[in-house]
């Protein structure tokens, strides 16, 4: 990473990638829920993977679900949803407006994404302590684990 006080947009999704990896809910999104939060967007021509890759905004989201299941801390939950209208200001701002516009459906252009900076220390702030990723993966992978549980005997019994 440049050395700013600022991340990039690639900067700011490798950081918010590196946290869901750690927590697994990344994992857990992928393999348990399969994106439901994509909808229909996932096979439209405007979906990341067939664009720029995956988006900022998509990349930070989390179902109000699932994080009052993992957050063992209403103020992280805050936290987490500062950073996120910070990124949608921000991603505005990328775009050239000045209004709130829907980040998660329309694809980035590489010069917007150029042109998206954010400050280092509000990611930082946004993102749980160490601590706490230790305590959201230890929930996320009870709750992946009661998961695959639960899709094993529903299987067992449909079969039966």
């Amino acid at each position: 990473m440049e050395n700013s006080t600022y991340y990039t947009y690639s900067e700011t999704v490798d950081v918010i990638e590196k946290f869901m990896k750690e927590t697994g809910i990344r994992n857990y999104c992928e393999s348990i829920c399969e994106g439901h939060c994509c909808g229909a967007c996932y096979t439209r021509d405007t979906a990341c993977h067939r664009n720029e890759g995956r988006r900022l905004a998509c990349s930070h989201y989390l179902c109000c679900w699932l994080k009052n299941l993992i957050f063992p801390d209403r103020a992280l939950d805050y936290h987490y949803d500062e950073l996120g209208c910070l990124i949608r200001r921000q991603l505005s701002k990328a775009r050239g407006v000045a209004y709130y516009t829907n980040p998660y459906f329309i694809p980035y252009t590489r010069e917007q994404m150029d042109n998206f900076r954010i400050p280092k220390l509000e990611v930082d702030k946004g993102l749980p302590s160490p601590y706490y990723v230790a305590q959201i993966s230890r929930r996320v992978t009870a709750l992946v684990s009661l998961g695959q549980h639960i899709w094993k005997r529903a299987s067992k019994q449909l079969a039966d």
